[in-house]
């Protein structure tokens, strides 16, 4: 739970205010809210239509849930977390079953997978330290109910590829450990997009008491919005930086008719003491 008041909804277990968040959505545009699925401590989700299921009238339904722990906990250091698979397999709305890709002990370990996104039947995930990575033929596993490294008779594991080295973006670094999650889009012309924050609040104090600006590191790719091309080779081209100056973006989305893009970024803490 943390001091900001639209934070403590999203992340409160409590029964009380889950149920105000649901009034309160249910009064826009007269929304009716329901639970669709429990999965703790989800941060992104990604969409994949499959279908027409052979034994049904309606296309299937697989969302792709990216946690930052299996708690739901999300300051710690080290988080285990894991990529869930919601599949709902006759298009009624409803989830069928659902499967954990990445976080059981037989499937691939990616610490902290927080960010997926979905394009052309392939599921992409990034975790704190370890890079991007690209699960080809996901849908497939989803519907089989396998980890992605586990596999089964009909489908073999698969570890993914890893299109963007760990190298490749900044790491969190201690005593900077804040904002070390990443998170990811795919835009119409199947660039993929990493979000990037910066390393701590807003303004570092050096051992003389000097204000001295947030510390990056050396590629200067802290708070920043980057671009990958070509992710369905073994290794994407990038990153081109496209933004600067982002403090702490927990994720954004393309309009699809404009192509522009939108996205949060949470302000500096303490602004006012």
């Amino acid at each position: 739970r943390m001091s900001c008041p639209v934070c403590r909804v999203c992340f409160s277990n409590s029964a009380r205010e889950i149920a105000m968040t649901r009034m309160a959505l249910s009064a826009i545009a007269l929304l009716q809210v329901s639970e669709y699925a429990k999965v703790a401590g989800a941060r992104q989700m990604a969409v994949s239509v499959v279908g027409p299921i052979a034994d049904s009238n309606a296309s299937g339904v697989v969302v792709y849930v990216g946690t930052g722990s299996a708690t739901g906990q999300i300051w710690n250091a080290q988080q285990e977390g894991k990529v869930a698979a919601l599949v709902d397999y006759d298009g009624d709305g409803s989830v069928d079953w659902q499967t954990e890709l990445i976080g059981p002990a037989d499937s691939v370990a990616i610490e902290t997978p927080n960010a997926v996104a979905y394009a052309s039947g392939s599921l992409f995930v990034i975790g704190v330290e370890e890079g991007i990575w690209r699960f080809d033929n996901a849908d497939d596993y989803a519907l089989a109910g396998v980890p992605f490294a586990a596999g089964n008779d009909e489908l073999p594991p698969t570890l993914g590829v890893n299109i963007v080295k760990a190298s490749t973006l900044p790491h969190p670094f201690i005593p900077y450990p804040q904002h070390r999650w990443k998170y990811i889009s795919i835009d119409a012309a199947l660039h993929l997009h990493v979000l990037i924050g910066h390393p701590c609040n807003a303004w570092d104090v050096d051992a003389q008491n000097n204000y001295v600006p947030c510390a990056t590191n050396a590629e200067e790719l802290h708070g920043t919005i980057v671009k990958f091309t070509n992710i369905f080779a073994e290794e994407a081209q990038g990153p081109t930086i496209l933004a600067k100056g982002i403090r702490n973006t927990v994720g954004g989305d393309w309009d699809p008719q404009t192509g522009a893009f939108f996205f949060t970024n949470n302000g500096r803490d303490n602004l006012f003491s």
